[in-house]
């Protein structure tokens, strides 16, 4: 019986203070105020969407116009679109690693990110719905999961 109750209590331990807690990019240890699980050095590399952004898509626009140059002339099916990230480097890495890979867990950090951003842009804009970028039927049965869905499982409201 004591032999039971230190291996539970060596379990419950190591799931309060887990060791060896690190970057979902990169790998690197963490330090234990880390935000997104993501190090110092990689969140350095990631190109956050704040500022002024297409009122249409979500894309970084210059300071004098309201929409980007490919939503002047097209007209999209959505009334506003959102982004958290510049999907190039780090951030495009873990996007693939969450879509090809398998590694569902990237979805919780990747959630979080856009939830900051989503509760920061969004707080006087009162959105009808939020919904996922529908996934292929053939593609979804393939990865088994819509990477967007799980993301926004992460985000509050």
């Amino acid at each position: 019986m004591k032999k039971w109750m230190n291996k539970f209590l060596n379990r419950l331990s190591d799931a309060i203070f887990p060791n060896n807690i690190t970057c979902v990019v990169c790998g690197e240890e963490l330090s234990y105020d880390a935000k997104y699980h993501v190090c110092d050095n990689c969140i350095d590399q990631f190109d956050f969407l704040v500022g002024k952004t297409c009122a249409k898509c979500g894309a970084r626009v210059t300071a004098d116009t309201i929409y980007c140059s490919d939503c002047q002339y097209v007209k999209h099916v959505v009334d506003r679109n959102y982004g958290a990230l510049v999907y190039t480097g780090k951030v495009k890495q873990m996007i693939h690693a969450l879509k090809y890979d398998g590694k569902k867990y990237l979805a919780v950090s990747l959630g979080k990110m856009l939830n900051d951003l989503y509760c920061d842009v969004v707080k006087d804009y009162e959105p009808d719905i939020v919904i996922p970028i529908p996934l292929n039927s053939v593609r979804l049965r393939t990865r088994g999961y819509n990477q967007t869905e799980l993301m926004l499982k992460e985000v509050d409201g």
